[in-house]
């Protein structure tokens, strides 16, 4: 059971076994996770559970990654967590708009160690800079 000191990360992904594998394996290694499906519901626990890095992927139900990055960057309570955006396609221009507004981009197919990575150096760097 992770430590509730432990980093939490909100990992959105509109397919099952993509948030269980990523979720899983960060628990795994000792950091916390939730998961959302639809950006409402991503919105919503960012909100609820402040994370401290959201991993987003680009396709969501019920909208896209950039709709849920633009309501996350303009909330006070939200704009300042690191986000992560996941993309299983060369990006196009909504995917170029939910990239900018991104901490990192992974692309899909990822193995979770290499979204763990990024969420650690994310965590590094923004430990470093306060």
């Amino acid at each position: 059971m992770p430590d509730k000191a432990a980093p939490l990360v909100l990992v959105v992904d509109d397919a099952r076994d993509m948030r269980d594998l990523y979720s899983l394996y960060l628990i795994h290694i000792g950091m916390r996770a939730q998961t959302a499906t639809t950006v409402a519901e991503a919105v919503r626990k960012a909100i609820d559970y402040r994370p401290d890095v959201i991993v987003m992927d680009v396709f969501l139900a019920g909208g896209t990654g950039d709709e849920a990055a633009a309501r996350l960057k303009v909330d006070e309570r939200t704009r300042d967590i690191p986000l992560i955006c996941l993309s299983g396609t060369i990006l196009q221009e909504h995917q170029a708009a939910f990239a900018r507004q991104c901490d990192a981009l992974l692309l899909k197919p990822c193995m979770p160690e290499d979204v763990a990575k990024e969420v650690q150096r994310v965590l590094a760097a923004l430990y470093s800079a306060s």
